[in-house]
């Protein structure tokens, strides 16, 4: 089955506002990555709001893929790998380049990221060929050393951001 993964269609059942509620927000954020992008999306009310929390929130949404991509790789060994874990690490990673920026995560389409001013280079490029493959080992792997990237950067703009607190 080669399918090719193509934005809001694809990753349909994470843009429902479930009704289920967790006892933190980490635990939403584990569960539903998009949750507070759609509270504020609905014109809900948004008590937490990921994207202005980012140390937080984008450490949450790195160790939750970490721990997903260790038991995958240990697992699928050069084999293939769930769709279901890939569509929900790229919802995430989404979340995390908007959040990054600190904003919501305003749309699913891959074309759109280049807008964010902080993103890892070729991300479009690379986002794309993951999203046309998804099931291949390489296409985890490269969604991987995305996390990783963003992660550094994201880890360069909080250390300035509190630099610039500190003077």
């Amino acid at each position: 089955m080669n399918m090719c993964l193509k934005g809001e269609e694809v990753f349909s059942s994470y843009l429902v506002l479930k009704k289920e509620t967790y006892p933190t927000n980490e635990e939403t954020l584990n569960n539903q990555p998009l949750y507070f992008d759609l509270l504020l999306h609905t014109r809900q009310e948004v008590l937490f709001k990921p994207w202005f929390e980012i140390e937080q929130s984008l450490t949450w949404l790195f160790q939750n893929w970490e721990e997903g991509f260790k038991q995958h790789v240990n697992q699928k060994k050069k084999g293939k790998v769930s769709e279901e874990f890939m569509i929900k690490g790229l919802v995430s990673f989404f979340a995390f380049l908007y959040w990054m920026n600190q904003k919501p995560v305003a749309s699913l389409h891959v074309v759109d990221i280049n807008d964010l001013t902080m993103k890892p280079v070729n991300v479009v490029e690379r986002l794309s060929f993951v999203m046309n493959k998804p099931t291949q080992h390489h296409s985890v792997i490269q969604l991987d050393q995305l996390y990783r990237e963003a992660m550094k950067q994201a880890q360069k703009k909080i250390a300035i951001d509190k630099m610039k607190k500190n003077i």
